[in-house]
């Protein structure tokens, strides 16, 4: 098996893998992550034929997201996804690396040297259950864009600029942004559009009820029965609560972990998580 670095049309078939597997990719994911490091994406290949994937996406030169690891369902348990997972990570021992991975695996992560920060819950529902959006917000673009990452900064566990401004580049999607009185950016959320329904993130709100609006806007010129996702972390549970009374429900969980300690943040402003894919 070759370990190739793969461009924009290997990650397309990547995201097709994951659709596959029911990840539920966005229709402009490719682009979008992409765009985020375009060295971050690899494929094992036989004979030239692509049969697994995996992405480690820097967020910056000190950390990096892993994601997307995948073997074609035919080449599974040959030891290609252990050799693909191995060639990887050897580009990543400087930094601090995190994955947002399926419970069943944390046992096989820690052997790799990832430790256990906290549960995500993807929430499921629909446009209809949406609160009445009771405020007007102005889209993220015409917000300064240091404002934006200030405020990113502040619910993630490191910087990540080339992320953030690939994700609020990406077509189609709705943002909102709330401004206080001081016209400073308290508050924000993305939406994008999926192969099945929207999904919600990142939210971030100083509480329940500016995310629940944040929210809310998200469900404009949609039909009422579009599903809408938002993937929250656990310690949340002011997030977990309000979706639970808007009437969503917990279709999905995965394991946010770490290969080292990462800075304080304040997963109690994080509503939403920008993509279990990317971090």
């Amino acid at each position: 098996m070759q370990v190739l670095r793969c461009g924009l049309e290997g990650v397309q078939q990547m995201l097709d893998w994951a659709a596959l597997e029911g990840w539920n990719p966005g229709h402009h994911d490719p682009a979008t992550f992409y765009a985020c490091d375009p060295q971050g994406f690899w494929q094992g290949q036989l004979e030239g034929k692509a049969m697994a994937s995996l992405s480690a996406v820097s967020w910056n030169p000190d950390f990096a997201f892993v994601g997307l690891y995948i073997v074609v369902p035919e080449q599974r348990g040959k030891g290609y996804g252990w050799r693909l997972w191995q060639e990887v990570m050897s580009h990543h021992s400087g930094g601090c690396v995190a994955l947002d991975g399926v419970v069943a695996q944390q046992s096989n992560y820690a052997k790799s040297g990832f430790q256990l920060a906290h549960r995500s819950l993807r929430w499921a529902g629909q446009a209809r259950l949406l609160p009445q959006a009771a405020r007007n917000f102005v889209p993220l673009a015409q917000v300064d864009f240091q404002q934006v990452l200030e405020l990113d900064a502040r619910v993630s566990p490191a910087d990540r600029p080339h992320y953030v401004a690939a994700w609020l580049a990406q077509p189609q999607a709705h943002t909102a942004a709330a401004l206080d009185s001081d016209g400073r950016l308290i508050g924000m959320v993305v939406a994008r559009p999926c192969r099945v329904g929207w999904k919600v993130g990142p939210l971030i709100a100083p509480d329940a009820p500016l995310a629940g609006q944040l929210l809310a806007s998200c469900g404009a010129g949609l039909e009422a029965t579009t599903p809408i996702f938002v993937d929250v972390p656990e310690p949340n549970q002011a997030a977990h609560q309000m979706l639970e009374k808007l009437g969503f429900a917990v279709s999905f969980e995965v394991a946010r972990m770490y290969t080292r300690p990462v800075r304080p943040h304040r997963l109690d402003q994080l509503f939403g998580i920008t993509s279990f894919e990317l971090g």
